[in-house]
């Protein structure tokens, strides 16, 4: 009842995905959006894990499954449990986050693919300016790949350094 229209689209880019635009009649108000909240951040490196698990290896554990007969009881129960664990033995504190959307949220790339990505995006305009235009398409096509390469060897290297890194945490 909250879905006002579907509508399907073309493909985008180089996708074999169908794109699907959906509108809803919920709207959320002012007052519902706070402009800060705070957040609690857990700083994993200082946690005492093995005061961690002797807590989790002593738990009565029964008791969750004599009380809780639905699957999500018992999911809420057990994540209870977990929770006050975490509280118990890994060190956190509260941050301030505000309405503005996080500082790292997109991924920066180094600048010969944030050049590619820029060239991608022109192609893109050019080629919906004239769709009739193979060349255009293909080259666009061409560059997309390109990109989508030079942006997969760039997040290989980073999880290989932070594999070689050898740090648990």
């Amino acid at each position: 009842m909250l879905v006002s229209n579907i509508e399907i689209l073309p493909s985008f880019s180089t996708s074999d995905h169908n794109l699907v635009e959906v509108e809803f009649l919920y709207s959320v108000s002012a007052e519902a959006c706070a402009p800060q909240t705070l957040t609690k951040r857990f700083q994993w490196n200082r946690g005492d894990y093995d005061g961690l698990c002797d807590y989790l290896s002593a738990y009565d554990w029964s008791d969750i499954f004599t009380y809780n007969l639905t699957a999500d009881s018992l999911w809420c129960s057990f994540r209870d449990v977990l929770d006050h664990a975490l509280e118990l033995f890994v060190p956190y504190d509260y941050v301030c986050s505000s309405s503005r959307p996080a500082k790292n949220r997109h991924r920066t790339y180094p600048r010969h693919v944030q050049k590619l990505i820029a060239r991608k995006r022109c192609l893109w305009r050019h080629h919906k300016r004239d769709t009739t235009n193979q060349a255009m398409a293909a080259r666009y096509k061409e560059v997309a790949r390109e990109c989508k390469a030079a942006m997969h060897d760039v997040e290989l290297r980073r999880e290989k350094r932070v594999i070689d890194a050898d740090n648990p945490g």
